[in-house]
Order: C-alpha cells, then structure tokens, then sequence
C-alpha cells in the first residue's frame, strides 16, 4: 500500500487499487451492507474508500458521515487515509471510538441528561469506589475489587436490554452501592457513556429524530468486538419503527477473529444483523494481502471447524514453500528446547527483530526463557515481565543468596 505522502488521486486509485469484491463494497449506495473481511484483506482500505467515495463521488456532506471504531489507534489511522484522499477539500466526516462519540453526545446534550454536570471515571477510580464499598462490608476476604469490574459491567448491560442479571447476590449488593456512590458524585464511568446515550435514543423521540436526519451514513469496524449493548445503540441509531431510517449501515467484521467474549463481545451481533437489518447485502472479502498461500490454507483448515461462521475461503497470489513446520514435542522442556534451536537458526538469516516466539499463557515463559538463556539468544517479553525479573522471583533469589553468603547487604535489605 502507497505511504500518504505520495497516495495516488482518489480517482485513480478506485479504479487500480481495489479488488472486485472491494470495489463492490465502496460503491455500496444505500441499505444495510454486511462486510465480512477476512484477516489481512485490507478492510481499512476499503472502508476509507467507501467514506471518500460517499463525499467525493456522491455528494455526501461528510457531517453525515459516522464511521465508529474500537481503539484511537484504529481511528486515527482512518482518519489519516480519508483525509489523505480530500487532500483538503472538504472538512473530515466524524471517525472517533465508540467511547469517544458517546462523550461528545452527552456533552453536547448534557441539557438532556439528569446530571448535566458530570465527571468521567477511569479505571482507577472506579477501583478505588469498589475497594471502599467492599471494605465497608468487610468483605475484603470475599470478593476481588479488579474481578467485580467485569461483572458490574455485566449487570448494567443486563438492566440496560431488560433482562435480569444472574449473578452472586454480594456482587448486587456492591453493584447497588456502587451505582449510589456514582449518582450521589454526579459521575459516569466508560459503560454509562454507552448506556445513557442508548437511554436517550430510546426515551427522547426528538433527540432520536435530530440525529437521523444529521447522519445520513454509519459505519462500524471490528464488528465482531461489539458487545450487546453496542449493537442495540446501533439499532437505535440506524432503525425507526425496525425499518432503515437513514441512507445506509456499513458494518465490517469477521467473525473468525473475535477475541473478546471475555469482555462482553459477542459474534451473535454479526451472525444476526441479516435478522435486525432487513434486506442486507452481504460482501465477502477473501483475498489476503498479508500471509503466503501455505499459511492461509492451514488457518482455513484450523477455522473450518467452527459452526457458528459466515463461510470464507482466505487466498493469496503470495506462493511460498516450508512455511509451516509442525513439530509434536513431549513435554515443554523438548517444545522449549526445539523453539530455541529454531529461534537460533532464524536469527542466522533474519534481523533479530523479526523473529517472535508466540505462547498462549505466560506460566509457559520460564522454561522458553530459560531454554533461550542456554542457548545465549537475547530477548524481549513484551507486554509482559521477565520470568526473572519478577518481583517474587528475585524475593526467593535474594533468600537463597543470603543463605549463601550472610553479609550480602543487598539481598538482606530486599
């Protein structure tokens, strides 16, 4: 893909840049559109293009444009590439996270909410109400503040769509107080953003009205990450009385890439959206821009066994040979072992920096880290701690060296 820099006319690039199955999804007018983009299909591309396309080639005011995101990352990079393609002609339509389009609505119509004047709690801070109330119920020996964060998020959501939560009646108690503690403090955490706009949509019919009539297009990515409560809010949004009230619904996402079902996420919103969104079209991108045709057809077969699944065949122009090795080991030492010898090998023909070591969970980091110690490869965890760099392990190194030598000031100070 060209850098911005030197990005082609948009012109040009919607007749040379874009496979048949993109193309068809940019030139999408009107309706419901379902995307199903495999992995490294290009999907921003194609979602970039479509937001041009809509300004540049149909007249849309780029005002009516809302295309929402999960991470700021992923909406600035959209935002680069569209504004790239104006190259400054027209102003840039709204790309911004779900959050952060939430916040901007209730500060735009605070008049509207029951605490017009309100602060935003972080993570942190919500910690902080939940220890105090636990500590206030001396059940601090019952119950993990961290672990509850999850399930009072859980709570809401189920309150929110008018079902009833099934969980620990404890959990209510704290979930209850908490609520108080918020309401009394006049403040929101990062699931009310969500929830009191969805509030507005369903109780305030001109709210509802104005915002229809402002946005003409939305589109969603990652779609596979949205929780139920995202897509009830999305419903709102796009449905008046079940049917289409604006131009047109874009949602992109694959099913075979969800991750997130420990955080509210649910596939069932993709595999549905034919059920709430009448008269969808549905496009199938699976040419892949990123892995070689030996990779794409093991992660077919691998796939190919999950039955809940819009069905995709991912392909590539990309030919390559030994690509894959599969190795059976048995145990993690022999598996440590081969991966360091591996691992020794690659960084003979590649720069070090383009060799990673995967693992599943982190206990499995030591033995792996030890074997690539042996073997005197350095490394880098990331998004993680060195096994010995850990702070309970350097306690028992600090014990066992002042067992062995008493006058180590350092080992006894620790």
């Amino acid at each position: 893909m060209s850098t911005l820099s030197s990005s082609p006319p948009f012109s040009t690039f919607l007749k040379t840049s874009l496979n048949p199955s993109q193309h068809s999804a940019v030139l999408h007018k009107k309706g419901p559109l379902l995307l199903i983009a495999g992995a490294g299909s290009g999907k921003t591309r194609v979602i970039t293009a479509r937001i041009t396309n809509l300004i540049l080639t149909n007249d849309t005011d780029p005002r009516s444009i809302l295309a929402l995101t999960f991470t700021n990352k992923a909406a600035r990079e959209m935002n680069e590439r569209v504004t790239s393609f104006l190259d400054g002609q027209y102003p840039p339509p709204f790309i911004r996270t779900f959050h952060s389009y939430c916040l901007r609505t209730l500060k735009l119509n605070a008049h509207l909410l029951d605490a017009p004047q309100f602060s935003i709690l972080d993570g942190n801070d919500q910690l902080k109400i939940i220890n105090k109330i636990i500590k206030k119920m001396n059940a601090d020996k019952k119950i993990v503040a961290r672990s509850l964060t999850y399930t009072i998020s859980l709570i809401k959501s189920e309150y929110a769509l008018g079902s009833e939560p099934d969980v620990d009646p404890l959990a209510l108690q704290i979930f209850t107080a908490y609520e108080k503690e918020k309401k009394a403090s006049k403040c929101f955490d990062f699931d009310d953003l969500l929830l009191e706009v969805l509030k507005l949509f369903k109780t305030n019919e001109p709210f509802k009205e104005r915002f229809q009539n402002e946005i003409a297009h939305i589109l969603v990515d990652e779609y596979q990450d949205t929780n139920r409560v995202q897509h009830e809010l999305l419903k709102e949004m796009a449905l008046n009385k079940k049917k289409l009230a604006i131009n047109s619904i874009c949602i992109v996402g694959d099913e075979d890439q969800s991750i997130y079902s420990w955080r509210g996420a649910t596939i069932d919103n993709i595999l549905n959206f034919k059920k709430d969104f009448p008269r969808t079209k549905t496009i199938t991108i699976e040419q892949n821009y990123r892995s070689a045709e030996p990779i794409l057809e093991l992660a077919n077969q691998v796939i190919a066994h999950n039955s809940e699944r819009h069905p995709k065949n991912l392909w590539s122009t990309k030919k390559g040979t030994n690509r894959i090795s599969l190795l059976h080991c048995m145990s993690g030492y022999q598996e440590s072992e081969v991966l360091a010898q591996c691992a020794k090998q690659a960084t003979r023909m590649h720069h070090r920096k383009e060799c990673a070591i995967l693992y599943r969970t982190h206990y499995q980091s030591r033995i792996i880290e030890e074997a690539l110690i042996r073997h005197s490869i350095p490394y880098i965890i990331i998004g993680g701690i060195q096994f010995y760099e850990r702070r309970e392990i350097k306690d028992i190194f600090a014990y066992l060296r002042l067992a062995a030598n008493p006058f180590d000031r350092v080992s006894w100070n620790r």
